[in-house]
């Protein structure tokens, strides 16, 4: 038989860890804030963040204790990965790793475009359906346009008593963020033609790609910006290779 002393030098396994970690929030000891979401993803985090303090020989129990307020911070302090408005409420309901404001109205999905960068995809449910989506571009013409266009939708559905919910939505790049607007299930066709007029008037996807690729609005374009676009389009797009652009570029 162990004595007390071996007991206490035996090294507790990952598995044991997590077991105490899920142990310690069930008990009611954690009175700290609980994920809506990914409870699997966090109960690990919680188990590592144990599993450090305990190998630097910090006692098993007061790992749990010291762990906790920085497991509430991560459910509590999350940076969104999407902000929610219902209707005509400045209320912003938000989604993050570990909550959900909208109670699984909408979900959240990582869309990986390379290793570095991404955007979320909007996931609704059944109760909601997508009838635009776009992309904000900040500090521009652009913006402002997307701003009309919102604001001239919405104006109209409050109108018509027809239910709305925005979504802004984060991606990799601190300038653009993702902008989905959703009306009640049942009513997307009774508001699409609408959207496709609105669309028509207020984004223009020449204006935006423009944008997109310079940083500049369309007024500040110079010869070799309209250049850059008409090519980078062209390439893009397959209607033309690099050797062939290339070529253009040396006959001018």
């Amino acid at each position: 038989m162990k004595s007390r002393k071996t007991q206490r030098l035996t090294k507790l396994t990952d598995a044991q860890i997590k077991k105490s970690v899920e142990d310690f929030v069930r008990s009611g000891d954690y009175d700290g804030a609980v994920p809506d979401r990914n409870m699997d993803e966090w109960i690990s985090e919680f188990a590592d963040d144990v599993k450090a303090k305990v190998e630097s020989g910090t006692p098993l129990q007061m790992a749990l204790k010291e762990s906790s307020s920085n497991m509430s911070a991560y459910v509590e302090e999350a940076e969104p990965e999407a902000t929610v408005y219902y209707g005509d409420s400045e209320e912003p309901e938000v989604i993050t790793q570990y909550r959900d404001d909208t109670d699984g109205d909408f979900q959240t999905k990582w869309h990986s475009t390379d290793p570095w960068r991404g955007y979320f995809d909007i996931v609704p449910s059944k109760d909601w359906k997508l009838v635009h989506t776009d992309c904000s571009l900040a500090y521009s013409q652009d913006e402002a346009e997307l701003k009309q266009f919102d604001e001239t939708l919405r104006k109209t559905l409050d109108k018509l008593g027809i239910k709305y919910a925005r979504v802004f939505s984060r991606t990799s790049n601190v300038f653009s963020g993702g902008y989905d607007f959703f009306v009640e299930a049942g009513k997307a066709d009774k508001v699409s033609g609408l959207v496709k007029l609105l669309a028509v008037k207020f984004r223009d996807p020449a204006k935006f790609q423009f944008t997109a690729m310079t940083g500049k609005d369309p007024s500040e374009a110079t010869q070799d910006d309209k250049l850059f676009t008409k090519y980078a389009g062209e390439l893009m797009s397959g209607k033309k290779s690099l050797s062939q652009i290339k070529k253009e570029l040396e006959s001018r």
